[in-house]
Formats: structure tokens, sequence, C-alpha cells
């Protein structure tokens, strides 16, 4: 038997379910090719199951993709393919406007949501606030919620992933039972009556800046590093101060000093040819210290260059 040859815009006349179910186009084109050429081969070839002229399975064949192949075509046959490719076209359009999405599609994505949500490194809360408050954690959720555009239906399971200690317990005992199918909206209100302030003192916490701080979360899934080359129209000097202003309220105590945290951010973020001439930032050492490191080595560099 001759070598099936390969799908292309110009041979394929025929189109296949995910099923291996053979189309009202395919059956079309084999009637037509049996009623105007009796002498014609038809190779069909469905997930593995090849199919003679009268549509019996002959099991012989182990092919993996569906493919048509030609061999004694009459010049009228070919004429017909565009009315079957435009068949085709508009069957895979109906079936395609008809079908759901499929649950292993459903299932893969919310995988990588989940994924790329606990790969931006949410704060955990235990209900104590001694670590993040309330107010600092439900920030948290929800700007990772915007960066990461996780689906509604998946925010409150993998928030509440990330209680910990007596928060976990409050809600596997009073939180999900009270709320089953709830919304984000519904369980703000729930962990808020439950843990938080009043609602008036969510207006108390510090301005952040938006831009600062959502690349802040966005360099956590990559490097978690202040990356100054992101704005370059702005002095050095300027975006630290303003990385330090939106920054320092929010870096949470228990990775340590929260301005030494922010001074190793900013190294990190600088280009490496600079950061090469910048020494690892120490206790007591200033955001003004560390612009005037960072001036000369800039001037180092230029000079080398």
């Amino acid at each position: 038997m001759d070598r099936c040859p390969k799908v292309t815009s110009s041979n394929l006349i025929g189109y296949h379910t995910s099923r291996g179910h053979i189309t009202r186009a395919s059956n079309l084109l084999l009637q037509f090719v049996g009623a105007t050429n009796p002498s014609a081969s038809i190779t069909w070839l469905v997930h593995g199951n090849e199919l003679d002229r009268a549509g019996r399975p002959n099991h012989s064949m182990a092919a993996r993709h569906v493919v048509l192949a030609e061999r004694k075509l009459t010049t009228y046959v070919y004429a017909v393919a565009a009315y079957v490719r435009r068949v085709v076209t508009e069957l895979v359009s109906e079936r395609d406007s008809c079908l759901p999405v499929s649950q292993f599609e459903t299932m893969d994505d919310d995988r990588d949501a989940a994924l790329v949500f606990y790969g931006m490194q949410p704060l955990l809360f235990d209900g104590t606030q001694r670590t993040v408050s309330l107010a600092g954690w439900l920030y948290d959720m929800e700007s990772i919620f915007g960066i990461c555009h996780i689906e509604a239906h998946l925010q409150v399971l993998l928030a509440t992933r990330c209680l910990a200690v007596e928060a976990r317990v409050w809600w596997m005992t009073e939180g999900e039972p009270a709320m089953p199918g709830g919304t984000w909206a519904d369980f703000r209100i729930l962990i808020t009556a439950r843990y938080g302030p009043p609602p008036d003192e969510d207006a108390n916490m510090p301005a952040r800046d938006p831009e600062i701080y959502n690349d802040m979360y966005l360099s956590r899934f990559l490097s978690y590093v202040a990356d100054w080359s992101a704005y370059p129209n702005e002095s050095m000097g300027h975006y630290c101060r303003r990385f330090q202003e939106a920054m320092l309220p929010h870096i949470p105590p228990a990775i340590g000093d929260p301005l030494l945290q922010a001074l190793f951010l900013i190294r990190e973020g600088l280009p490496p040819h600079v950061r090469a001439f910048v020494p690892e930032p120490i206790a007591g050492m200033t955001l003004e210290g560390m612009i005037e490191i960072i001036t000369e080595a800039e001037i180092i560099v230029q000079g080398i260059q």
C-alpha cells in the first residue's frame, strides 16, 4: 500500500472528531467517490483503524493521525474538494459553538492558576495578627488575585490554603460550613467578623505606590528584586526613595529588618555591571548611604566604558 500523504490545506478533504468519529463530510466524500468513480481507492485512517470504501474497519493499520490517501481520484472528485472543505469548516464551527469546556481542560487551567498563585509566595494568616494583620493579608490575597488573574471560583479555595494554626482550625470547623460555595466577598465579611478590625480601619493602612507595589509581587514570581531598569526615565536616586516609601510598610517583619530587606531588594535590582561594585547592605545602613554607593558605582562603570 502506498504511503499516506500528510494532511495539508491542499489535500485535506475530511475531518475527524477527537473521539475518532467520521463526520458527515467524510461520509459524503466516500459516497461521492464511490458513485462517481468506482475504480477509485480510498484509504481513511481513524485512530489506528483503516476503513475501506464500504466503511468496514480494518485493524491491520496503526496510524496516529487521520489522513486521506488518494490513488486514482478523478479530476471531477478533486473539483468537489473545495465544497467538502467548506462543509467541514461549517461542521467544525457548529461543533465548537456547542461543546462545553472539557472537564480536563478546566482541571489543567485550575492547576496552572494554583501554581502561579503559590509561586507568588502569598502571606500566611494565623489569626494572631502578630506577623501580618488581617487587613494586610486580605490586601495581599487580592493583589495576587489581580496580578495572576485568578478566576472567582478559585479565590476562596486558594486563599484559605494560606490560613494557618488557629485561623485554619476556625475555617475548617466554623467558617467553611457557614458559607458553602460562597464568594470571596462572602469570605471577606466572614473572616473580618471573626478576626478583623472595623472596616473603617482599613482606610488607615499606609498608601501604596501601585506601580512599585504590583511590580514587587510580579518580581516575587521571578526573582523578588526591585528592578530599576523597568523605569528607564527615572533617576536611580528617585526610584530608590520611591521604592522604599512604597515597600517599607508592607515588608513582613518576620523576614527581618524591613529597611535592610528593602536595601537588599534595591541592590539585587541593579544592572549586573553596576551591582558588581555595590557591596551587600549591612545593619545600620541608610537609604541615602546606599544611593551614594550606587552613584559612585555608576561613575566607576561609566569610566570603565
